[in-house]
């Protein structure tokens, strides 16, 4: 014999007890639909309507439903906040619309969860981050937004296939999406493709392309350059921080970790990477060929302490950014912007002293990277490709006259 309508809701509100024995949840009709409400210990209690008809046979779903929402409620959310967040309302668009959803709450939820689980960084957020998240915002929040995570995803394909604007955009909006699904418990039609359907989202570039060299990343400060814009610089503490990076391949940052050690510098800073630490390290100076003496120059204003380094900030993207703003009121950077094969930054100075260590001074790979604190993977990643063909030509013939003039005894074969 069926259960009556009495029989049915009992074994509802007994399955949710047994479910949810420390919750405080029960149920009960509402207008024809099921109304949950939540006792806390402390005596205060929290309703909302749940969208599901008041009928036989809605036990699982109802159950599914406190489970996604109490999920919430322990992430910090009120209950009704949590089935509001569970359930598009019926808007324009139909039941799928995206109208009910506090997507910009979501958003806050996922910057916590990135940047206080230490994924990322605070500065990486607000530079990488940030930007895809207000896009998504501004795409959920149109009158025609998109009802899946495949088609928000589309929408966010602008820029040429492949790009790498494009790339971080989808690869950014894609980690959000799951997020909303995993974490705060969406449909699962939110969920970003994956495999192929992902890849083609974010394009390929065509197969004839080639990649400018050093696309996006800073190229190296000549040495005629490097000492015109330090002969340029009329503030003696820019001078000294624009020199030390030149000659001693600095990063930025490192200029507040570096003290004079002998003939060189010994530095403090260790930066971390994917491999742990990078080592402190003693530096040799690399001195352009045209100015032999600037590094002891260099290193007896340093010693003396008449002449402070400008304050550049605590971290490696404030102090290049310090020196980068320097830089760019400078009338001779600004010329020299213009003349350069790529983009010119800060790190245009420690780049210079990678390639005069290959194209001068005829250093072995992994010294070079062992000066300048990476490894020699990285070294030859970043630097290699700005050896040029010149600079090929004009380094075996360097070596061929070393070879051709040294005395040295016969080889007896």
């Amino acid at each position: 014999m069926a259960s009556s309508s009495r029989d049915w809701a009992a074994d509802l509100r007994a399955a949710i007890k047994q479910e949810f024995r420390l919750g405080g949840f029960t149920v009960r009709e509402m207008r024809g639909k099921v109304f949950l409400q939540k006792r806390w210990p402390d005596g205060r209690r929290e309703s909302a309507a749940l969208p599901i008809n008041w009928e036989p046979g809605i036990n699982l779903q109802v159950l599914t439903a406190i489970t996604a929402i109490n999920g919430h409620i322990q992430g910090g959310m009120s209950l009704k906040d949590a089935a509001h967040l569970q359930w598009p309302v019926d808007g324009p668009m139909g039941p799928s619309t995206t109208i009910g959803i506090n997507w910009v709450q979501i958003a806050e939820r996922f910057k916590t969860h990135k940047v206080g689980s230490g994924q990322v960084k605070e500065t990486t957020w607000d530079q990488t981050y940030a930007r895809v998240i207000k896009q998504v915002l501004s795409v959920l929040g149109a009158s025609s937004a998109p009802s899946s995570g495949k088609a928000l995803l589309a929408e966010l394909t602008q820029g040429a296939p492949g790009s790498r604007g494009r790339v971080v955009r989808i690869e950014r909006a894609a980690q959000f999406l799951t997020f909303t699904v995993k974490e705060v418990g969406l449909n699962s039609r939110w969920l970003p493709p994956e495999g192929k359907d992902l890849k083609d989202l974010k394009g390929n570039k065509a197969p004839n392309e080639t990649p400018a060299i050093n696309a996006g990343q800073a190229v190296p400060l000549s040495d005629d350059a490097f000492l015109a814009l330090l002969d340029a610089i009329p503030d003696q503490r820019w001078r000294l921080a624009v020199g030390l990076c030149g000659v001693f391949g600095l990063r930025p940052i490192e200029l507040q970790y570096v003290r004079v050690d002998g003939d060189g510098l010994w530095c403090d800073y260790q930066k971390r990477t994917a491999r742990g630490l990078s080592p402190k390290r003693h530096i040799e100076a690399l001195d352009p060929v045209q100015r032999p003496g600037l590094a002891r120059e260099l290193l007896l204003t340093l010693s003396t302490g008449i002449v402070e380094l400008p304050p550049m900030g605590n971290r490696d993207d404030l102090a290049a950014g310090a020196l980068n703003t320097y830089l760019k009121r400078r009338e001779i950077w600004q010329q020299l912007r213009k003349d350069a094969p790529g983009r010119l930054s800060a790190y245009s100075l420690r780049h210079g002293y990678a390639y005069r260590s290959a194209m001068t001074y005829n250093l072995p790979v992994r010294t070079a990277a062992a000066l300048m604190g990476h490894s020699v993977q990285v070294h030859t990643q970043h630097y290699g490709k700005w050896v040029d063909a010149a600079g090929v030509k004009g380094a075996v013939e360097a070596a061929r006259a070393r070879v051709l003039t040294t005395d040295r005894p016969p080889v007896v074969g």
